[in-house]
């Protein structure tokens, strides 16, 4: 299957920027632990900002910033370790053209962040070098369903500069006077047992606690990304940190009862990670089975395009972040639903190898702390030959497949029996379309073993 590359649209920038191959629980840290430290002073030399290339690495607490930083538009982005205009480095700034006010923004990439319990605080300081600051946002940006990789074209936290004060966006908010030279911290706290966040300038309450847009109890809160988007001219950010807070809150219900929910980590290639389907994540097989359940459990998509069973095979899976990150959901039940790419010449070449491989696999996933049931589901019929794929072999691939999944101790679910005769499900003889997405989602519906 073709292998690609997991891109986030609809960044407030416009931008498209690389997915981050792995995350860490921020919730994990200690108490009163710097998660997140910016320093600016890391500069190439063109004085441009340094930019830490992403890695499949897990992350380690604490972040050195920037993970990623960069600017947008007719902004001149620079780190600089000498003091400027009065403020003491590190400091990072926009410094616009004399004749034009040209919007841009700098933007943090946090999405190696998972945050699910405990309280924290980002925390800046904004020095106004310009009397004109019309447009200038502090906006956080967020994401959680099932912990699957969504970038929204929403906040669930915003703090904005006009020509006279800081405030939110929400209604309420406060408003506190600021001085053009004269530095103004900024604090935003997330609690996220409480469910809440509020906002303050130079300790001053913006906003007392509202509740926190975006966030899933259940699976946590990505942090996106921290954009600082300016329309003016001069304006320097300084001292930025993330850290987990000491304080503690008791648990909204709706926190409490997260924690029992059945988590699913459904385990494939680009026919679980939805290939070819409109809105690919949502209608893609986990998709399907997340509204079939019904809320009765959440489903974590970890599938990726062209991955393999094998891990000698030209794509392995083993090698992915997202294997990591589906150990990390936290399952109660593995779906594994790998094997079309094995039967490619390349990799049929090491037919040998995919029992074991795949008793490994599952032993692997049954070894968790949650001690997860898995469910392994035979590789779905090929009803024309497609990326190397042919229906041929598959046929070979698949009792190899049941051999290692029984010897470990899975469920092996068929589906070749439900879904043969129904070419029109499969627009390219590969991939399924919504309707075979749905088919397949409901026959593993059936063979859960909460269900049985």
């Amino acid at each position: 299957m073709r292998t690609r590359k997991l891109i986030f649209a609809g960044l407030l920038s416009g931008l498209l920027i690389a997915m981050s191959s792995a995350y860490i629980r921020a919730d994990d840290a200690g108490d009163g632990q710097v998660i997140v430290d910016t320093k600016f002073d890391q500069v190439e030399a063109d004085n441009k900002l340094r930019v830490i290339n992403e890695t499949a690495e897990e992350p380690k607490l604490p972040i050195t910033m920037p993970t990623h930083v960069g600017a947008r538009g007719k902004i001149t982005l620079t780190g600089s370790s000498e003091a400027g205009n009065g403020i003491k480095p590190p400091f990072a700034s926009f410094k616009g053209t004399e004749d034009q006010n040209t919007a841009g923004e700098i933007y943090w990439d946090l999405r190696a962040l998972r945050l699910k319990s405990g309280k924290f605080a980002l925390s800046c300081q904004v020095t106004p070098q310009d009397a004109n600051l019309d447009g200038l946002h502090l906006q956080v940006v967020m994401s959680g369903e099932d912990c699957a990789w969504i970038w929204p074209q929403r906040r669930p936290a915003c703090i904005t500069f006009d020509k006279n004060a800081v405030t939110t966006d929400e209604p309420g908010s406060e408003k506190i006077p600021y001085s053009v030279g004269t530095p103004i911290t900024l604090l935003v706290e997330f609690d996220m047992d409480a469910m809440t966040w509020n906002a303050s300038a130079d300790g001053k309450p913006l906003l007392k606690s509202t509740p926190l847009k975006l966030f899933d109890p259940a699976c946590g809160l990505m942090v996106g990304g921290i954009f600082l988007r300016d329309s003016c001219r001069n304006v320097a950010v300084s001292n930025m940190k993330f850290e987990r807070l000491k304080e503690k809150s008791d648990p909204a219900p709706e926190r409490l009862a997260a924690e029992k929910i059945t988590r699913i980590s459904w385990v494939g290639d680009s026919i679980t990670q939805g290939y070819g389907l409109n809105g690919s994540e949502k209608n893609s097989p986990p998709g399907a089975l997340r509204r079939i359940l019904e809320g009765k459990a959440m489903v974590g998509n970890f599938g990726i395009s062209g991955t393999t069973l094998l891990k000698n095979g030209d794509n392995p899976y083993w090698k992915q972040a997202a294997f990591v990150r589906a150990k990390k959901y936290e399952p109660n039940v593995v779906i594994i639903m790998l094997g079309t790419n094995d039967s490619k010449p390349q990799n049929w070449a090491r037919a040998t190898e995919i029992a074991g491989d795949m008793e490994a696999l599952v032993t692997e996933f049954r070894n968790l702390p949650s001690k997860p049931a898995v469910v392994v589901v035979l590789p779905v019929p090929v009803f024309k030959p497609a990326f190397g794929i042919t229906e041929e072999l598959l046929a070979q691939v698949r009792p190899l497949l049941a051999q290692g999944a029984k010897k470990a101790g899975a469920t092996v679910v068929e589906s070749t029996s439900s879904l043969a005769g129904k070419p029109e499900l499969f627009p390219d003889g590969v991939h399924p379309n919504e309707k075979g997405a749905e088919l397949i989602a409901r026959l593993v519906a059936d063979n859960l073993p909460s269900q049985k």
